[in-house]
């Protein structure tokens, strides 16, 4: 359960969202994972629009992360699950370390896939010589939150994804966030985009790559 004064907001959401998240998890434990999952995405979607940059901000909103991740892995979304699980520990690394072992399988599954080095200091790949590197072949634009919009943040998020063999983005890592509103909404936007995988001797391979979000006020 969240602790309510991590919120710098009015107490009757930080009152609203514990309850709401004290029912899900409950729902997680019994295997509702479809009826957990609608709340919990509405619950993200409503802390975007009220929560302001912070530290507190960061943990808050990895709470409702983790359980998405939880939901989905228990209905059977792997690539979801993990993608989630991973922005989770990227934003938060402390996340890594969280019990899951009351959730059951979908918790063990997540446990099995820990995000190694979520907070890379640069973007340093090397590649072996004459690598063609991936394109970018669709984007989307990720929400501007509307918490992090009142206070006018902006500014560039820098994230290191492997690119597969495949074309499909995985293990996002940030390496220069900016507030975790922002941080999250530029990787879950990202996790829609799609390339053409790196080349070598006219092969596809995976390769780490690095990609820019720039979030502007208009």
């Amino acid at each position: 359960m969240l602790a309510a004064n991590a919120y710098a907001v009015e107490k009757r959401y930080a009152d609203e969202w514990n309850s709401k998240l004290a029912s899900t998890s409950q729902m997680l434990k019994n295997g509702a994972y479809g009826e957990a999952l609608p709340i919990l995405k509405g619950v993200l979607t409503e802390m975007l629009s009220v929560l302001g940059p912070s530290e507190a901000t960061t943990y808050v909103l990895v709470v409702p992360l983790i359980q998405i991740s939880l939901a989905e892995a228990g209905l059977g979304n792997r690539g979801a699950a993990v993608w989630h699980w991973h922005m989770a520990q990227t934003l938060y690394p402390k996340a890594a370390g969280s019990d899951l072992s009351m959730f059951g399988d979908p918790g063990a599954f997540l446990k099995k896939n820990l995000l190694s080095d979520p907070t890379p200091e640069a973007c340093k790949h090397d590649r072996p010589e004459g690598t063609v590197l991936p394109k970018v072949v669709k984007t989307v634009e990720p929400l501007y939150p509307e918490g992090a919009r009142k206070f006018r943040v902006r500014g560039l998020v820098i994230i290191d994804v492997i690119i597969g063999a495949d074309g499909v983005a995985r293990e996002p890592r940030l390496v220069k966030p900016l507030e975790a509103p922002m941080a999250l909404t530029a990787l879950e936007a990202l996790r829609n985009w799609t390339f053409t995988p790196a080349q070598l001797n006219g092969k596809p391979i995976e390769t780490r790559f690095c990609l820019t979000v720039n979030f502007k006020l208009k």
